[in-house]
């Protein structure tokens, strides 16, 4: 084991005759600190035999290990390895021993923040049914496990050592994600709307090098915005995602091709068959659905081929329908284009990618109608996709994975031509306030926080539980508006390009900041326990009319024990399963191409839709 290996180098270093007493200050403090941390090791050592016994128990199958409590017990030795290597390095003799008693100190608080959650681990193991992720005890709440999340002190996470768990390359983008939301978050909750857009830049990216270089303050930042940020600043800090200079800077290194359309769905009822889908009606009028079409070649019959001089292929006998993630809450079919456009062009299909309403403005089950609907329409309009209507693949991630799932079991019920494969990439398939040991990640997780995680819960899916009411805070698409002028015109304006709407910035001062922790929001609301909202829960039959899936996920993804127990049910209806847990990558990790691990994982899942697509 790295732990027990690491506890004895650790603590050999702590009581060398260097460190222990030696005259200058700072090897003494350095040799305080190592012990701390073999004190702390040693601590963990019985709890994390006990994890690491039942752990394998827990797994897909034998030939795909990994869940939560695997997840940890990862955390825990790869941050032993480092302590093992900070050790070595404190018995040279030319070494900067403030910066290596800084590093140590820092690892103090990742390991005792470790010890803590390894306690809650086996609180978990006591309260769940063998081999089975989720807590179901009866007897106990998730409110209990949540109120004890909270007292895990998260800053460690956020440190000088944010993102160890992660690759190399992975921990630089983090890092700037992390310092670029608290950047973010000052302008937003400081910015007057007098203010001048022009001034903006400069400013957001003179705070994002503060934040880069002063760890402790970008720590103290974010982990105070995971826990309290209102999701209406989530949502304008992930919209960032989808701002022109953004979307060009993805488009230099994103494939090329021949068409790239924006297809637009009316909301008009479609017929396939006997069957007739309408429009979303839920939360509001129904309104026309945005959607991005885009193929490796021009096909007959699709839309502009008739400009087209030269020869036109085929229609092709699949199609890849897509849904992006963003946490139901954000982002669009824009800031994925570039994986999107990747796989169009070397899997040879045309893709159509499908931007559903958004909560809160339109909570459960708006969005879900939208994607059964444009679905409806795709068949109906097969030959302007150059689709022969033939087979279609069902592509989605974090968010968009859900829905789709939703949309195949909704499918069954009205009687709608199934897909003929899932990709389905770090989803949660199980939306309900239920802890498991990779949902805990969320408290080291740069991307996907605790608070995050439960403000989109709540956002999309939850209702109030004294009157039963969907949560539903923002009411009109104008501050919807706001909030994406609000992230697109900081970066944008360089472009000079006049938007329609507010000047600036809106000066948010503390207006959208929330005054509650997570678990105690977590007491005036709950999730219905619906399968078209946790597709976990959908009964057996449904699930054993489901084509082949592809399920992908991360060994350090909150999301991973639902992508491994939701497996585990499709495999129990003898749907033919392909599981997939990379390595040293976050949730979300297709965003992030320009890491070269991120980059050979989207390559793989290319591959894997490809399979899909060839598929009889």
């Amino acid at each position: 084991m790295i732990l027990k290996e690491a506890l004895k180098e650790v603590a050999i270093a702590a009581k060398s005759p260097a460190l222990g007493k030696n005259r200058f200050v700072g090897m003494r403090n350095l040799g305080v600190a190592l012990g701390r941390i073999s004190e702390i090791m040693n601590k963990m050592l019985g709890n994390y035999e006990k994890v690491h016994e039942v752990a394998p128990s827990y797994d897909f199958d034998k030939n795909t290990p990994g869940n939560g409590y695997r997840s940890f017990l990862l955390l825990i030795d790869k941050a032993s390895k480092q302590c093992q290597d900070l050790s070595r390095n404190a018995t040279e003799s030319k070494v900067n021993y403030t910066a290596l008693t800084r590093e140590a100190n820092e690892w103090i608080v990742i390991f005792e923040a470790l010890e803590t959650c390894l306690d809650h681990l086996n609180q978990l193991i006591e309260w769940n049914e063998p081999r089975c992720l989720f807590a179901t005890d009866p007897q106990h709440s998730a409110r209990d496990l949540l109120t004890r999340i909270e007292e895990v002190n998260q800053l460690g996470f956020y440190g000088i050592h944010q993102g160890y768990q992660f690759s190399q390359s992975m921990r630089h983008y983090l890092k700037f994600v992390s310092a670029g939301m608290a950047a973010y978050s000052d302008i937003y909750f400081g910015t007057s709307a007098e203010d001048h857009r022009a001034v903006q830049l400069p400013r957001f990216l003179a705070k994002c090098a503060y934040y880069l270089v002063n760890h402790k303050r970008r720590r103290n930042k974010v982990v105070s915005l995971s826990r309290h940020a209102s999701v209406e600043f989530i949502q304008s800090f992930w919209f960032l995602a989808e701002t022109d200079i953004y979307f060009r800077i993805l488009s230099l290194s994103a494939a090329r091709l021949p068409v790239l359309a924006e297809l637009f769905i009316p909301p008009v009822a479609v017929k396939i068959g006997q069957v007739t889908v309408s429009p979303g009606t839920s939360h509001g009028a129904p309104h026309t659905i945005h959607t991005r079409f885009m193929s490796s070649v021009w096909r007959e019959g699709m839309i502009g081929s008739g400009k087209q001089k030269g020869p036109l292929e085929p229609p092709s006998p699949v199609l890849m329908f897509q849904c992006h993630g963003g946490g139901f809450i954000a982002q669009s079919s824009k800031s994925h284009a570039a994986y999107l456009r990747r796989w169009t062009k070397d899997i040879g299909v045309p893709m159509i990618a499908v931007d559903y309403s958004l909560a809160p403005t339109y909570p459960y089950p708006r969005a879900l109608e939208e994607v059964v609907h444009a679905y409806a329409w795709c068949i109906e309009n097969k030959t302007l996709l150059g689709w022969t209507g033939e087979k279609v693949i069902f592509v989605g991630d974090s968010a968009g994975g859900n829905l789709l799932v939703a949309a195949t079991l909704k499918c069954i019920q009205i009687g709608l031509p199934l897909p003929s494969g899932l990709f389905l990439a770090y989803t949660p398939f199980l939306l309900q306030f239920v802890p498991s040991p990779s949902r805990l990640l969320c408290l080291t997780d740069p991307l996907l926080p605790f608070g995050f995680m439960m403000k989109c819960l709540q956002s999309y899916a939850a209702t109030n539980k004294k009157e039963n009411l969907v949560l539903n805070n923002i009411q009109s698409k104008s501050l919807l508006y706001s909030l994406w002028t609000t992230a697109s015109d900081m970066i944008s304006f360089i472009f000079a390009k006049q938007r329609g709407g507010k000047e600036g910035i809106v000066n948010h001062k503390g207006t959208w900041l929330s005054d509650h922790s997570p678990s105690e929001e977590f007491q005036e609301f709950d999730v219905p326990a619906d399968p078209y909202i946790s597709p976990y829960l959908a009964n057996a039959d449904d699930l054993s009319r489901f084509p082949k899936t592809v399920l992908v996920s991360s060994e350090s993804d909150p999301c991973l024990d639902d992508t491994v127990m939701f497996g585990k049910r499709l495999k129990e209806q003898n749907v033919p399963i392909d599981l997939v847990i990379f390595d040293d990558l976050p949730h979300g990790f297709l965003n992030f191409g320009a890491s070269p691990e991120a980059n050979e994982a989207i390559r793989v899942c290319g591959d894997k839709i490809r399979d899909l697509c060839n598929s009889k």
